[in-house]
């Protein structure tokens, strides 16, 4: 069975879970009286996810956790919308969901107080959000029935309604919302090769370049085919005005230098990583094949073929070569 891989749920975590970044977006996106009552720097990420497995396209969660100033938690939960178009039932959604965590949190007691959660939702569409933020919305209750049901309101974070100007904070938190609020535009690669400007001109290279490669990755997962060459063109040219390498030569370098060094078992999480993220899964028998291998000078070939194949054929026809007759 092929591995469903959803490249905007990969990004939103894997951005969040850079060190800074989550207490940054904290400190400047949330109402300043809320932010005003947190302890910013115990501002954690929790690995919980709560969306069901049936909606993980449409939605990915982050759950933070964060001391008050009068020493009791607070939960915030962010659900991410993917698609372009505003959801009607996200306050039903964010009803469940945060009932789930109220429930993970209890588990094994008889009784406990409910700490509470603020609810975010995260949308990056193109069209206006026009949903009620108030789980009442959803509702059609005369006003004298209105105190015998629940209600709550969201926070809506619209990347579509901030001007880049309005997006601040660390560099990487910056390049990440600017790169969500374009990723469904026509002038993606336009905003790209700026995003990318300001990235190499303001970062440390043995910083970023593994970013870097989060970001040119995930942008290449969102466009058709027909526009990859471009966008390999352009990225490579604004990568070398910098000073950077080009995207095949920093593979070179993730494998060589970064977190992969030395490990087989790193290479080829590495080769599945890329694989999903370019063409969205990975065929059964890939895993398999690639632990038949035991060199590494083969995973490392393997691993830049992942990077410049144009399709997965492609890539399936490389690992067959190297793979042992009894493995195939």
């Amino acid at each position: 069975m092929e591995n469903v891989f959803y490249p905007h749920d990969r990004f939103f975590k894997e951005v969040f879970s850079y060190p800074g970044v989550a207490r940054d977006f904290v400190q400047r996106y949330l109402p300043p009286d809320v932010v005003s009552q947190l302890d910013l720097d115990s501002v954690r990420l929790k690995k919980d996810t709560f969306v069901d497995h049936n909606l993980e396209e449409r939605f990915s969660d982050l759950l933070l956790t964060v001391n008050r100033i009068d020493g009791n938690p607070l939960f915030i939960y962010i659900l991410f919308e993917h698609k372009r178009e505003p959801e009607p039932m996200v306050a039903f959604h964010l009803q469940r969901y945060m009932i789930k965590i109220w429930e993970e949190e209890g588990k094994g007691k008889k009784s406990w107080r409910l700490h509470p959660i603020l609810p975010v939702v995260f949308y990056h569409g193109e069209r206006t959000w026009t949903v009620s933020v108030k789980f009442s919305g959803l509702l059609s209750v005369p006003e004298e029935m209105r105190p015998y049901v629940p209600d709550y309101q969201y926070l809506l974070f619209d990347l579509s309604m901030r001007s880049d100007e309005e997006i601040v904070g660390i560099l990487k938190l910056r390049i990440a919302l600017l790169l969500m609020k374009y990723i469904h535009r026509q002038n993606l690669i336009t905003k790209l090769k700026e995003i990318l400007t300001v990235t190499v001109e303001e970062g440390r290279k043995d910083e970023l370049s593994f970013f870097l490669w989060t970001v040119v990755l995930y942008v290449y997962s969102n466009v058709d085919k027909a526009m990859q060459d471009t966008l390999s063109r352009e990225v490579d040219a604004t990568l070398k005005r910098g000073g950077y390498p080009s995207m095949t030569t920093i593979a070179e370098y993730l494998v060589n230098k970064g977190k992969l060094e030395g490990k087989l078992e790193g290479k080829l999480e590495g080769i599945k990583t890329t694989l999903e993220i370019r063409f969205g899964y990975i065929p059964a028998l890939v895993d398999p094949a690639l632990r038949s291998i035991s060199s590494s000078e083969i995973l490392e070939e393997l691993f830049k073929r992942s990077v410049t194949v144009s399709s997965m054929n492609e890539f399936l026809m490389d690992l067959e070569k190297y793979t042992p007759p009894d493995k195939k």
